[in-house]
């Protein structure tokens, strides 16, 4: 089963000059966007030190290690050039933002942002997207373009992976109509949705895995492809799990029954709490877990015995309210999951025969 890195080992001899972007270059190239790079330059000039130190603490570290080794010295790739690198990370405004701009030829640019990583800052934001109209990283990535737009006119790709394609997708609808027409593609690789239907009239793809999680949560279409993934559960959530065949990917004609009994018990549920309910209640867990002083998931493993302490020291000292958000939540919750449980056990009427 190929995937990514077999791609770039058989078509990383020929260039964008004779083989225009793929849709797995722009998986690709939203996959790079992890990698923190700084300034501009082209991938060739990066060293092998300098591609480890890149995936060092990235999601798929061994994955992105071996992808940068190969962007950096195949034909198709060597000569691609970074620009403008943007990174925010600011906790009191709980926003997590990173995008930075390929130039795959003259006048011909990748805008791709990146996506979720582990830590607290970068997930408090996501779930934001189920009570804010705009999270600060969606703002930032349409004021992103603008500026990209601005500087080095052309035409442009758009895209990323999981909150990274959220953004990519957001930047494009956005967009003032005199830059629409220059968007020739906005990618959404297993991102969340927008809480609405797209545009009609603009170019937006997304694809989702067959046991697709992140990408089922607020989208209210089924407007999206289907890939085949070599893994299982959550992994699939990793670009270098979906399978290629040449040039695309391998699709499936839809996704799996467990991911669409997901889909409709996460919409009920998020559709029966109230906005003010579901930013009190992350807003409180939110504060117990910072109040911990770490920033990431990994951090609070290291020290359990500490880590444990201060959680049950937060939950003593949060507010009744709190904790009847919590409750109403979780209710919530229980009342959805037992719903598209049943709905799915009961059987369907069946025509009677003549």
């Amino acid at each position: 089963m190929a995937n990514l890195l077999d791609y770039l080992a058989q078509y990383g001899d020929r260039p964008f000059s004779s083989r225009p972007l793929t849709i797995v270059d722009a998986a690709i190239l939203a996959q790079l966007a992890y990698c923190p790079l700084h300034g501009s330059g082209q991938l060739a000039s990066l060293s092998p030190q300098q591609q480890t130190a890149l995936a060092a603490g990235t999601w798929a570290q061994a994955d992105n290690r071996r992808l940068l080794a190969q962007v950096t010295t195949c034909r198709r790739y060597r000569q691609v050039a970074w620009l403008a690198p943007v990174a925010l990370n600011d906790p009191a405004q709980e926003q997590a933002f990173s995008a930075i701009t390929w130039q795959l030829a003259p006048e011909l640019y990748y805008l791709s942002f990146r996506g979720t990583r582990a830590t607290f800052v970068d997930w408090k934001e996501d779930f934001n997207m189920t009570f804010l109209t705009a999270i600060p990283s969606q703002t930032a990535a349409s004021r992103y373009f603008t500026d990209i737009a601005a500087a080095y006119p052309g035409e442009y790709y758009l895209g990323g992976h999981s909150k990274g394609g959220t953004l990519a997708t957001y930047a494009a609808v956005h967009a003032k109509a005199a830059l629409q027409p220059k968007i020739r593609m906005a990618y959404n690789f297993d991102g969340p949705g927008l809480q609405q239907p797209l545009p009609m009239n603009g170019h937006y793809l997304k694809l989702v895995p067959q046991n697709s999680l992140i990408g089922m949560i607020l989208d209210p279409t089924q407007d999206f492809g289907v890939v085949a993934s070599q893994a299982s559960g959550i992994r699939q959530h990793d670009l270098f799990t979906w399978q290629t065949h040449q040039t695309d990917f391998v699709y499936l004609s839809a996704t799996d029954r467990s991911s669409q009994q997901l889909q409709k018990m996460l919409a009920n549920w998020l559709a029966s709490l109230d906005d003010a309910t579901k930013q009190q209640a992350l807003n409180a867990a939110y504060a117990v877990i910072t109040a911990t002083q770490k920033e990431s998931f990994a951090e609070l493993r290291r020290t359990p015995l500490t880590t444990t302490k201060a959680l049950l020291t937060g939950l003593r000292q949060t507010q009744a309210a709190d904790h009847a958000a919590w409750r109403a939540v979780l209710n919530a919750l229980l009342h959805a999951l037992i719903t598209t449980a049943w709905r799915r056990q009961v059987p369907r009427e069946t025509s009677p025969h003549h």
